[in-house]
Formats: C-alpha cells, structure tokens, sequence
C-alpha cells in the first residue's frame, strides 16, 4: 500500500498536468481594462489580503498611504510590515507568496524584495501579454467565469450577469442607468419588468452562461413570496425623489417584499433559458457584516421551488460548509463550489472536500474559482488549490476509500468536467 506521501506526489502529479476551469473571477475582462498606473501594492491590497492587515490591527490612515502612488515603495512597505508579517500565514498571505513564486521567480514578499517585485510588476503591466502569461501558462487555466462583464475578452473568460439595479437598486440613478442602457423610458412597474426581461435577453444575445447574486453582502437568503402589490407599491416609491437636483443624492429603499418578488421574476426567467444560477453563501468579503444572512439553509425553500434550475452555491458556505455539503445531498439541482474557499481557510478546504466526499456524489463539487479582482492572485490561488484537493483525494487513497486512479478521475472531474457540464460551456463557445 503507498505511503500518504506517495499517494499525494502521484495525485498531485496528475492534477498539475490539468488544464482547469476556473468558476469565479472579479477580473477586469480584459488586459487593456486594467488600470494602467496601478502598481505591485494598490494591486495586490485591493483586495483580500488588505481585509487581513485591517483585521490586524494596520489604521485605515496607513493603508490609504500604502496605496499612495506618490510614495517611495520602502516606506510603503515599512507601513505594513509589522502586520504583514502577522498576516503572512494566512491563505490569503499564501496566496500571495506563490503567486509572486510562480508569476516573478521571488521566494516571497518582504523588505527584500518588494522593490524588485514593484519594477516586476510594472513591465508585467506594460507587456501587454500578463493574462496570457498568468492565467494560460502559470495557470493552466482554459477559461474563468467572470463575475459580470459581458465584453470580455473571450480567449480567456465567460461571463455571468448580476441584476443587482433590478433586485437592490440603491441609487435614482440605477433606474436612469437602465433607460439610457435600454434606450427607452421607464413610467411603470411593467415597464420596470419588461427592461428586466430585456436586460436578460441581452446578456443570453452576449454569451452569458448564467446569473449570479451576490444577495446575502445586503440582505438573508431567505427568499420569501412578495406579492405583485407590495412590490408595485416600492417601485412607485423610487420616485419620492426624483425632482431632486443633479447634485443631490437621489437614495431608494427597497423593501425585502419587493427583492423577493424581484428574485422570482429573474428566476422564472433564466429558468426559461436554462442558465446556471451562482449564489454567494457563507462569509462576505470585507471587515464586518451580518455572517447569518449568508448561511445556506436560508435557501431551502427556494431551491424546492426550482427544482428545474441548476443552482451552484459558493465558497463553500463557510463557516457553514457542512449544512451546505447536507444542501448538496438533498437536492439534485444543487451543485457545490470550492471558489474562494481555498484561500478563506486551505485547512478546511481540505477537510471539507473529504466530507463533501462521502456525503455528495463528485459530480456535483467544483473544486476551484479564484474569486479575485487582481489577475496575479489567480495563480498563487490556484496552486493552493490543485495542494489541497491533492491533499484529500491522498487521504482517502492512503485510507483505502480509493485507488490512485479514481483519486486521480475525480480530481479531473472537479477541476474540468464538473464546471464544463454545470455552467454548460460546450454551448458557450469553450473547447476542452
């Protein structure tokens, strides 16, 4: 019998070989979309890694220096070192570290080396070819689904489409932003449903594969029925402040009668098309929220109104990955998503994986999304990701759940097919 440690050199072999789907990105949807000023901090802490460094204590007022241009890159860094240093344990702190081994050739960030990491970063900026570089070569990535930009550059993405202006509007100026989109004025709560339905006709025109809400950052995820009435009531009330001038911040409250009405309407729709739905459970991104609106559970009563509707729930739920692997087995139109989750915490990646395993059946599991909106991050996440799937797939071989050769097929099925097949990506134009 092979050692744990044969087990996972052999598995891990095989999973660095594979040429992935990537299931969540916030990337800009192309290289020429990137901010061309940006630099090694302003991309690197903008995102998650910053989250960490706040959560340690570093003041706002130190990271906003951090993030000045202006300032020579040694003082930048002398800001953040003492929490760095706290901080480079964590997943997100690995993530980072092999994303500037595999990307620049340097060990890992430090006083050291983060000039020369800078100068890296920049001529990887001018190059032109950085996306080819990380997320094809570094990578091996086939294609990542992209949050929500229709125009994306189609070597390397797909995309989902949010409604987020039609369930959550914030602004006046959201409704404004429809009519201009739409090219037609919007009187009515019909005439507010019908540029939904538009708006979902153009995305499917664009090669989107599916729709995806972020719900649970502002709201529970239990979806009750709103009716027609409440939510024609609200509508109407967009307009409280509407003779406001220009300047003026023009605010609307939505009541959770009309998101819930709003949420039915979509899906009825998309059902119609049959797309794939993402759904954010488990922690929200940033320092501070209400963790409890993201907890899984909440969307049973949604998921047993849709049976017909392939629904992916994302991060793995965490700190809720067991109620949602329980979610998984229950219901055949659910699927589970490891994005993001390899970095929130790779040691309970790992260990959710291996229940996953013995409770949900494998084609139902994708294993990795890199969930960044800084394409660098994509790498070190990935690696994280092809260890820790490795990692249990070797414990089970090790315990005699599995051969090496099934190890190996269901790691396949997790990185490539699963995704593939789930976000119906033979339709959209993707070759494997």
């Amino acid at each position: 019998m092979a050692t744990y440690e044969q087990a996972y050199q052999r598995i891990l072999d095989y999973v660095q070989g594979l040429t992935i789907i990537d299931t969540h990105e916030h990337l800009p949807g192309s290289e020429a979309k990137r901010d061309p000023q940006g630099d090694f901090f302003t991309e690197y802490l903008s995102h998650y890694f910053n989250r960490d460094l706040i959560s340690a204590g570093m003041p706002l007022a130190d990271m906003q220096r951090v993030l000045d241009t202006r300032l020579p890159v040694g003082e930048r860094w002398r800001l953040c070192e003492p929490y760095w240093t706290v901080c480079r344990h964590t997943g997100y702190g690995r993530a980072l570290d092999r994303a500037v081994q595999a990307i620049y050739g340097i060990p890992r960030i430090d006083g050291d080396t983060v000039e020369a990491l800078d100068a890296a970063f920049r001529a990887g900026m001018a190059s032109g070819t950085h996306y080819e570089r990380v997320l094809k070569q570094a990578s091996k990535i086939a294609v990542s689904v992209l949050d929500s930009d229709w125009d994306c550059d189609r070597r390397y993405f797909r995309s989902m489409m949010q409604l987020g202006q039609f369930i959550q509007p914030k602004f006046f100026g959201d409704v404004q932003e429809v009519q201009r989109l739409l090219g037609a004025p919007i009187h009515s709560f019909v005439d507010w449903l019908e540029a939904c339905d538009t708006m979902i006709d153009l995305g499917c025109e664009a090669g989107v594969v599916g729709f995806k809400t972020p719900m649970a950052y502002g709201r529970s995820l239990l979806v009750e029925d709103g009716s027609y009435h409440e939510a024609e009531r609200c509508f109407q009330s967009f307009w409280r402040d509407a003779f406001l001038p220009d300047w003026e911040t023009k605010g609307i409250h939505t009541t959770k009668a009309y998101q819930d009405y709003m949420i039915h309407h979509i899906l009825r729709r998309v059902a119609k098309r049959d797309m794939t739905v993402q759904i954010h459970t488990g922690l929200q991104e940033g320092n501070g929220n209400l963790l409890a609106n993201a907890n899984p559970t909440h969307l049973c009563g949604l998921l047993l109104r849709y049976p017909d509707i392939r629904f992916v729930l994302m991060h793995i739920g965490y700190p809720y990955q067991m109620e949602l692997g329980a979610i998984g087995k229950m219901f055949p139109n659910v699927y589970l998503d490891m994005c993001w989750a390899h970095i929130i915490s790779p040691n309970a990646s790992r260990m959710t994986l291996r229940e996953w395993l013995d409770v949900v059946p494998a084609n139902k599991i994708c294993a990795f999304g890199g969930d960044y909106v800084f394409v660098d991050g994509v790498c070190g996440h990935q690696a994280l990701a092809r260890e820790n799937v490795s990692a249990s797939l070797a414990r089970k071989a090790w315990d005699d759940q599995l051969d090496i050769e099934e190890a190996c097929e269901i790691a396949r099925r997790l990185f490539v097919q699963n995704p593939y097949e789930i976000f119906r990506l033979e339709r959209a134009g993707v070759a494997l």
